[in-house]
């Protein structure tokens, strides 16, 4: 009967302990999510601060859009946040291009690197 009992708090260690590092496992993957979304938030937020700034500026903020945060940097490549971040620096980018071809007169395309090299020069 003993030894029965025994078995019975040996399973039942062993089902509480496993359970255990499930949850602690699903709460690291919860707070890494909750990072994530953290750091989406505020690179989301640095683009359209910055594409303020550049709407009364020059290309220079281009250059600071373009590589604030390269893309993989707080963002797993390919993940969801990953993909709203990089869709938000394109919209900027674009708008950005959009002011410069009104306010320059110029129209050197879409690609934001043609316009940094036509300002730094």
């Amino acid at each position: 009967m003993a030894r029965r009992a025994n078995k019975k708090t040996i399973v039942l260690t062993v089902m509480l302990a496993v359970s255990l590092v499930f949850c602690g496992a699903f709460s690291v993957k919860s707070e890494y999510r909750g990072l994530q979304a953290k750091f989406a938030q505020d690179q989301i937020k640095t683009f359209y601060l910055i594409r303020e700034s550049a709407l009364g500026s020059t290309a220079e903020e281009s250059a600071k859009i373009k590589n604030h945060y390269p893309s993989g940097t707080k963002q797993s490549t390919g993940s969801p946040l990953g993909a709203a971040v990089e869709l938000v620096r394109s919209e900027v980018m674009r708008d950005v291009i959009t002011h410069l071809q009104t306010t320059s007169g110029q129209t050197l395309g879409d690609d934001p690197e043609v316009w940094i090299r036509f300002y730094a020069d």
